[in-house]
């Protein structure tokens, strides 16, 4: 899991071979590190990339963090914390969504210029398909907790810098929703960065369960009563974010009769009933044309949507 930082001389030389012609010490390159260089080949990445790309337009950032705001919500304290820990560290610690795009960082102003310099700073987009092996793009693309040292990130521009990732899953069914990232220049390399990372992580993991905990208990006391009122039909409550939360016998049996591709789970997910998502990214399931759906309100707040279904007795 760890990068070995005695190598760096060694991978510079595989990384130029790798370059060349894809030939390399198998022995040398870990697994994370050698699939990596293998996907950034087959995008035909620029190997002399100096800095990642960024999205700079205001009102494209302000979208995104609307988005994602469940997310920046149960980060920001963990990230706030994180940050008195890095004081004077030369490490900034950051929030990227699961398309790679940081969405906030934390760090002193010093460590922020420099990290500018290759936009590892709000905006920028870190997946591997545009700025090559790298924590945060790996993380997202391996799924797992990834550290990369100097030598070991794709990009030459990126290659003074050691960084640690750990992807964040939602709580519901795993979807990966971002990354947090723990960065610093290569000579500030500190092995226990990972350890933070996956940390930071879990306590941010820790903050959307206890959100998501209470927004199911919110959908459940504001559809208490449609429960007992509409005793002949099939009912389904989702959340805000198209999650479900309650479904009754008789909804079984009315998706069946509908030929709903739809399997009733506790994962069960319906992104064209996410109220934050935007329209144009979300598909609309056939058999969610004909059914009533009404909005569930819980102090003048739209809090989740209750799907009634015909059942034919």
């Amino acid at each position: 899991m760890l990068s070995n930082p005695l190598q760096h001389n060694q991978l510079l030389a595989a990384w130029e071979r790798f370059v060349l012609d894809q030939d390399y010490p198998t022995n040398l390159i870990r697994p994370v590190v050698e699939d990596s260089w293998r996907r950034c080949h087959q995008f035909e990445l620029d190997p002399e990339l100096h800095h990642a790309p960024i999205v700079s337009d205001k009102g494209q950032l302000e979208y995104s963090h609307y988005l994602h705001s469940d997310l920046l919500n149960a980060a920001r304290p963990i990230l706030e914390r994180a940050k008195e820990h890095l004081y004077r560290s030369d490490s900034l610690i950051l929030l990227a969504d699961a398309g790679g795009m940081i969405l906030d960082v934390k760090a002193d102003p010093h460590v922020i210029t420099s990290a500018g310099n290759i936009n590892l700073i709000e905006g920028g987009v870190w997946s591997e398909e545009v700025a090559g092996t790298n924590a945060i793009g790996t993380a997202l693309a391996a799924a797992e907790p990834v550290q990369l040292y100097g030598a070991e990130h794709f990009c030459a521009g990126i290659k003074h810098w050691t960084c640690s990732a750990d992807i964040i899953r939602d709580p519901h069914d795993g979807m990966i929703l971002g990354a947090v990232d723990l960065s610093g220049l290569t000579d500030s390399y500190q092995s226990n960065a990972l350890a933070f990372a996956i940390m930071a992580t879990r306590l941010i993991e820790a903050n959307l369960a206890s959100d998501y905990f209470r927004s199911r208990e919110q959908v459940i006391d504001a559809t208490k009563n449609m429960f007992d009122g509409w005793k002949n039909e099939g009912l389904l409550v989702f959340d805000r974010r198209g999650r479900l939360v309650k479904a009754n016998q008789l909804a079984h049996q009315a998706l069946e009769e509908l030929g709903a591709d739809l399997i009733l789970t506790p994962q069960c997910r319906v992104t064209a009933l996410d109220l934050d998502a935007p329209v144009s990214s979300t598909h609309t399931p056939e058999w969610l044309d004909t059914p009533l759906r009404l909005p569930i309100n819980l102090k003048n707040r739209e809090v989740g949507t209750l799907i009634v279904l015909s059942v034919h007795h």
